[in-house]
């Protein structure tokens, strides 16, 4: 009873702890999410994805007709999860936040319930909250990889049928989990397991593994190998990672007990993240470290003998990690006053409109008219029906650009609107 009432203490606590990051804002944070709720709108009003009818999409959404190429062989699955809960879009990641920490715990569980609880709490590291609080397929993997292994362990056919489905959602998640039943099956020597685990989830991916191999014009640049080119000190470390970042001590601490599992997943994916194979950038592999640094370090800390600096060490480390994440708050774009100056362009011109803006997501699905970015564009700026607030310290300062005040929306030379007007 204790057990049931601490693993519900914790999974409320974390869908606190995302609810204060995206409650408080009345529109999507991140960039991809409108891309994300621009699909499930269209499944909505359709009862089809794009993916299945580009003609239709362009037809629809004339402001996005670049994205039908993409579409042919973007994933379908995240969309059929978020059908039910299209009304309430902004929840989901609140949600999925609470999932997340059970499906740490449950993988946990097997070792120690203790252990669980401790975890479920710090995977919730800087990097980790602000992917997981977006409106993303990242989502689903990110509650799914400990399930992945959990379930290997159990009930290893059922980790194969989840992963082969998790193609159809993230692959980029699949191939993280492929990685990690993998190793848990390599290491634990249970070779049979693991080829009926890992055939079941090719069975079930195959279709999609050929459309995109198909599309090999589509998707040839992003794959390759990669060397990151970025190099981050150890402070940017610490505000990836948080009170994570203690974790070299307890690589020690394992490898004494001969605990190789974690630092096997672990040293893969610091390797993925500086050598990579897609374009993505390495700090989409730290939110995946940071389920492993988690399991890592819950692990050696209910270890502890001392039942006192077991009990202080473990509240210290929840207090840390929850206060950690205080930045995140407010830092993730866009903010309100963006998003009032999109709804009123949108509300206020012709679908003919054109407007001089910004090549990112939340503008052209929320503004729904042709954005145009380029330089060239930036240049011939007297021929556009209206200037978007930020335009003019994006990409180009011009003669006239450079004298537009930020809170305006302009009408060729002409102040509109008072982005603060009510």
């Amino acid at each position: 009873m204790e057990e049931k009432i601490s693993l519900i203490a914790v999974i409320l606590s974390t869908v606190l702890l995302s609810s204060l990051f995206v409650l408080p804002f009345p529109h999507l944070l991140g960039e991809d999410p409108y891309f994300h709720r621009g699909l499930t709108d269209f499944l909505v009003e359709h009862h089809t994805l794009p993916q299945n009818d580009t003609e239709l999409w362009c037809e629809e959404t004339p402001y996005a007709t670049y994205l039908a190429s993409k579409l042919k062989t973007y994933p379908q699955g995240f969309y059929i999860l978020l059908y039910p809960f299209h009304r309430m879009l902004r929840l989901v990641p609140v949600l999925f936040s609470g999932l997340i920490s059970l499906s740490v715990y449950l993988y946990l569980s097997r070792y120690s319930k203790e252990a669980g609880i401790l975890g479920a709490l710090l995977v919730h590291t800087p990097n980790f909250t602000a992917h997981s609080i977006l409106l993303l397929p990242e989502v689903v993997g990110l509650c799914t990889i400990p399930l992945l292994l959990y379930l290997f362990e159990r009930k290893y056919y059922l980790s194969g049928i989840l992963l082969g489905l998790l193609f159809y959602i993230h692959p980029f998640s699949a191939v993280v989990g492929y990685l990690g039943v993998l190793v848990l099956g390599a290491y634990g020597k249970r070779f049979r397991e693991l080829g009926i685990s890992l055939a079941l989830s090719v069975l079930i991916a195959l279709p999609y593994i050929s459309l995109i191999v198909g599309e090999k014009a589509n998707v040839s640049h992003q794959l390759g190998v990669h060397l990151s080119p970025e190099i981050y000190s150890l402070g940017e470390y610490a505000e990836f990672f948080g009170v994570l970042i203690i974790s070299p001590l307890f690589f020690y601490l394992s490898w004494k007990k001969k605990d190789y599992l974690p630092l096997i997943i672990i040293s893969f994916l610091a390797v993925l993240s500086v050598v990579r194979i897609t374009r993505v950038p390495a700090e989409r592999f730290f939110a995946y470290l940071s389920i492993f640094l988690a399991i890592l370090v819950a692990k050696r800390v209910v270890e502890i003998q001392n039942l006192k600096v077991k009990n202080v060490l473990m509240i210290s480390l929840i207090i840390c990690s929850f206060a950690q994440n205080y930045w995140i708050f407010g830092a993730i774009g866009p903010s309100t006053r963006e998003v009032k100056s999109w709804e009123f362009l949108r509300e206020n011109s012709l679908e003919e409109s054109t407007v001089l803006g910004w090549a990112r997501y939340p503008q052209i699905f929320t503004v729904q008219r042709k954005i145009h970015f380029s330089q060239e564009d930036y240049a011939n700026y007297k021929t556009f029906d209206y200037v978007s607030p930020g335009a003019n310290v994006i990409v180009h300062k011009g003669e006239f650009l450079a004298t537009l005040e930020e809170d305006k929306i302009y009408d060729n030379k002409v102040g509109l609107w008072h982005i603060n007007e009510s």
